[in-house]
């Protein structure tokens, strides 16, 4: 955060353009290069209600936000536009921390809970439209068995298989929408990245998050075409 600015008087803002991408957005029922692509939709949509309610954004949404003002550059004006305003990125209201101490930080919420239950992860929140949607969205299929969330009625929580696709779906989830998560997920994530690693294309794309190496064979988790697309770029540089 140290080279953040809030000016609440600023025309052009993480929020203002964020909100941009949300006006333009179809609910990516179709791809047409406007707007947020389906994997993101759902979260890109709740900043903007975020923002439209007099909402601050938490540090880490704040964070989220301008790694997707970067996906979508070519929608705000292209690299150069965004790349200059990266370099002292202008928030219209001061993200918050809920970890910070003092009287005016805002009161950490536990009401958002990553935790583990034999070999699944289990999402409990209070209910949000916008996480349903996020978490509903995470499917794919892991060695040939096919995998997506589940909702358990008797317990109120969201479960999804923990396998070496889905733990990339599950922490994106988890960090986009600030759950509080079991160290175990993060132990998880770094040695799937560790599997990886070896493999250049698979580290360039995404961070290895959406696409993996698995017994050889590269897996998409997500089937996004700016993903394929920045895939297809890293082939012919191999």
């Amino acid at each position: 955060m140290q080279n953040w600015r809030v000016d609440s008087a600023a025309s052009i803002t993480a929020e203002t353009m964020i909100c941009q991408l949300a006006g333009m957005c179809n609910g990516a029922a179709t791809w047409d290069g406007a707007g947020f692509s389906k994997f993101d939709v759902s979260f890109g949509h709740s900043l903007a209600e975020h923002v439209q309610a007099g909402r601050p954004w938490t540090a880490k949404q704040a964070q989220a936000a301008l790694k997707m003002l970067r996906k979508y550059q070519r929608q705000l004006g292209g690299a150069v536009a965004v790349d200059q305003f990266m370099q002292n990125p202008t928030f219209r209201t001061q993200p918050i921390d809920p970890t910070a101490a003092g009287e005016n930080a805002a009161a950490p919420t536990n009401d958002r809970v990553l935790s583990s239950r034999d070999k699944a992860a289990v999402f409990s929140f209070r209910y949000d439209p916008a996480v349903v949607t996020a978490i509903k969205n995470i499917r794919g299929e892991h060695r040939g068995k096919k995998y997506w969330a589940s909702w358990d009625a008797n317990a109120r929580v969201w479960t999804v298989p923990v396998n070496e696709t889905s733990i990339f779906q599950i922490m994106d989830v988890a960090e986009q929408f600030c759950f509080a998560s079991e160290q175990r997920f993060n132990e998880y994530v770094a040695r799937v990245r560790e599997k990886t690693s070896e493999n250049r294309v698979m580290v360039g794309l995404n961070g290895g998050r959406n696409v993996m190496l698995v017994d050889g064979s590269i897996v998409v988790a997500v089937p996004n075409l700016e993903i394929m697309d920045e895939f297809r770029r890293e082939l012919e540089c191999a």
